[in-house]
């Protein structure tokens, strides 16, 4: 079983920043990581 930590990291008006931990069941070290980027479009529906 995979469990995902996510978390946003920074929000502004235009871009968001979060990052993402997986973990492989109960196992404290992360298996992947990941960091992504996220433009905010005004106006746009919620997903």
């Amino acid at each position: 079983m995979l469990v995902a930590d996510a978390r946003i990291l920074r929000a502004g008006r235009t871009l968001a920043y979060a990052e993402v931990d997986l973990h492989a069941g109960d196992a404290a070290r992360p298996v992947a990581h990941a960091v992504s980027t996220y433009m905010l479009l005004e106006g746009a529906p919620p997903s």
